[in-house]
């Protein structure tokens, strides 16, 4: 494979090089692709009988629409066609879940997609075209994984963001101090052991084991704020492993 595909394994990257090569399959992605610019929201508003307007109660991001009009190369056989589009389907397929989308021209940022909707393919002799439709979580995320010791770190993110605060052994009931509300832990980390609270999913685990019922029902899991952040233990040390997160 190339520098790209060394770099962004593409079982968990879409890549688009600074030539608008789509990699691994070398389609060109064409200008009149679709991105849109903030995520759709879902209104929740309520109408009361009898009074003007309505109350807003906020909103959701919904998913991001992103859309890559793509085209082969010329001189291929019918037959090297059909090879490639079963490829594509193969490549495509969202029972892998969502995968980073990255533009190397501007590498720093990476879009969560996953194939949804219909491939549109429009046949030529020795070519094709095709649309490739993919929905993105609404957020655009740092390319970086950052950790943080415990201590003070600063967010530069736009939007808050879900955290994995590891914390390594030995510890017994330990709390975790989070941006000033502090979480009392009810489990024995063993020397060198690690407990891991992964907001992103909300659980926690024990070397790899789940053990959410550890981490108490009434307590929020942590996210990074914007701006500065501040954490501690009170036993063992602690981590915090995050990716910056933007509209």
């Amino acid at each position: 494979m190339g520098l790209i595909l060394d770099t962004y394994d593409d079982r968990y990257y879409f890549v688009v090089t600074t030539e608008n090569i789509l990699e691994p399959l070398g389609l060109l992605v064409l200008g009149d692709s679709r991105f849109s610019l903030m995520p759709q929201t879902r209104e929740m508003t309520a109408r009361i009988v009898g009074m003007d307007g309505e109350y807003d109660f906020g909103c959701e991001f919904e998913m991001r629409v992103l859309e890559l009009h793509c085209a082969t190369q010329d001189g291929l056989s019918v037959q090297q066609k059909f090879q490639l589009q079963r490829t594509l389907a193969r490549w495509l397929n969202p029972k892998n879940g969502f995968k980073y989308l990255v533009f190397m021209d501007n590498p720093d940022y990476l879009y969560e997609v996953k194939y949804s909707g219909i491939t549109d393919v429009t046949e030529h002799p020795t070519w094709f075209e095709v649309t490739l439709p993919f929905k993105a979580k609404p957020f655009i995320v740092s390319a970086v994984e950052y950790t943080k010791p415990q201590g003070t770190f600063t967010y530069n993110g736009t939007v808050e963001a879900p955290v994995s605060v590891v914390i390594t052994g030995p510890a017994t009931n330990p709390t975790l101090t989070w941006n000033g509300e502090t979480i009392s832990l009810t489990v024995d980390i063993p020397d060198g052991g690690t407990y891991t609270i992964d907001s992103t999913v909300g659980r926690a685990f024990l070397n790899g084991a789940d053990v959410t019922n550890s981490y108490p029902e009434t307590y929020y899991f942590p996210q990074a704020a914007l701006g500065e952040n501040t954490f501690s233990v009170s036993a063992g040390t602690a981590v915090a492993v995050y990716r910056e997160r933007y509209l």
